[in-house]
């Protein structure tokens, strides 16, 4: 549920209440898009109306927001307009009720294609199993290509069961998408579902939360490929597809409309560039089942989303609407900048000397706030005390050290990048013995 906002003060009482006599003694402001219409931003009916409304519909963002629930802004204030043109004394806390009421707060999902992601398993021959992943409390599953769209749909059902979303999912219209040459990503490639409490009525009001719980799912993904050992001697196979396209245009969004009906359901075209697309769907790594599903892996699965899960939540405490810039924000900014270049450092698009950059680019992001000289030592020196002071192992402080002595040598020596001696230094940096 939304939690009740604090009462408004008398002051925006009365506030409220002299634009409640202002709309209703205005003609052609029965609803918002009249009044609109009639009245144009530059008079003095509409700035004082918007006086009122816009801190109101700024403080109910923040509230949303705070719980992550992302509601359209051409809800929220055709909302607050209705309430205060009929009286309320507090639509603030009206509006909460109402969307509670409506249940916007119940999750939906965004089923997002992926590239470069599979699944390392025995080797057996047979019909594939289904075989989902599911990271509950940061609300996302992957699954590698199902090959068939009844087994996406089984994935979906599956997922959604996982991820405590409740509502009737219009599995219908995923086998009508898939009969689209467009869509044949729906059973061609990996899937990633992302839980979300969203409503919206632009295609694009809620993209950057769906894009920023996409990059933190990917990056927990990234990080527990680190338990596929290269040099197991054992027969694993994995379910990476050769059939995967990179024809997406669309992703689908699943949203909670109303208390006790389907969830809606939408196709959103995709406005990022090509190669920002190929950045955020491309995985390129392997998870090995067996492994997470050990005690060791899934004691480093669970720690790992617990962290991934803290910083999400700290991005959502710290930058929300309206706020002022504050050191805080800025190192919630700088910790999603230090994960997109983390992701970087794994596209399979990349050799290996960039990948060695990327993943250098990552601690940068995180550790300095400028570039000077020395900048080297000053992000070795702060790595080892933040490892040390987690208890982390000598052998995973060195590895920062030869990171950036790669890095250097990638940067500064003159030897051709596809014959670079750092290209085969980096396989050795991150390997399952030195996660600590």
């Amino acid at each position: 549920m939304i939690p009740t906002p604090r009462p408004i003060s008398a002051a925006r009482k009365r506030q409220v209440a002299a634009a409640s006599e202002l709309i209703k003694g205005l003609r052609g402001a029965e609803t918002l898009d009249l009044f609109a219409h009639h009245f144009p931003g530059d008079t003095k009916a509409f700035k004082q109306v918007e006086a009122v409304i816009k801190p109101q519909r700024l403080e109910l963002r923040r509230l949303l927001a705070g719980e992550d629930i992302h509601v359209g802004i051409e809800i929220l204030d055709p909302l607050l307009f209705r309430l205060i043109r009929d009286g309320s004394e507090d639509p603030l806390a009206e509006a909460v009720a109402e969307l509670n009421q409506q249940a916007f707060h119940e999750p939906g999902f965004v089923l997002y294609p992926l590239h470069g992601y599979g699944v390392m398993k025995p080797f057996s021959l047979g019909r594939p199993s289904l075989d989902e992943v599911v990271f509950s409390d940061l609300g996302v599953a992957v699954v590698p290509p199902t090959k068939s769209i009844q087994q996406t749909i089984k994935f979906v059902k599956e997922a959604a069961l996982a991820l405590g979303i409740n509502s009737s999912i219009p599995n219908h219209v995923l086998s009508q998408e898939h009969a689209n040459r467009r869509f044949r990503w729906l059973s061609e490639n990996p899937l990633m579902m992302i839980r979300v409490r969203s409503y919206a009525v632009g295609a694009y009001e809620n993209q950057s939360e769906y894009m920023r719980k996409l990059g933190l799912g990917a990056a927990q993904v990234m990080l527990l490929s680190v338990l596929v050992d290269p040099t197991d001697p054992k027969r694993f196979s994995s379910s990476r597809s050769s059939d995967e396209t990179l024809d997406i245009r669309h992703y689908l969004v699943f949203e909670n409309a109303g208390a006790g009906r389907e969830l809606s359901y939408r196709r959103v075209p995709m406005n990022l560039s090509s190669t920002a697309l190929a950045q955020l769907s491309d995985l390129n790594v392997d998870l090995h089942l067996e492994t997470l599903k050990a005690s060791t892996g899934a004691q480093l699965a669970a720690r790992s989303e617990a962290t991934i899960n803290g910083l999400g939540a700290f991005h959502r405490a710290n930058v929300v609407p309206g706020q002022q810039d504050t050191a805080r924000t800025r190192f919630a900014l700088k910790l999603l900048d230090s994960i997109y270049w983390f992701r970087r450092s794994f596209t399979g698009s990349a050799m290996d000397h960039e990948a060695i950059v990327s993943l250098a680019v990552a601690f940068e992001a995180l550790l300095i706030d400028s570039y000077s000289g020395g900048v080297t030592a000053r992000i070795v020196d702060r790595a080892t005390h933040i490892l040390k002071a987690e208890s982390q192992p000598k052998a995973v402080i060195d590895l920062v050290r030869k990171l950036f002595s790669a890095r250097g040598d990638v940067v500064h020596a003159d030897v051709p990048l596809s014959f670079h001696p750092a290209a085969t230094r980096v396989l050795g940096l991150v390997t399952p013995r030195s996660v600590g």
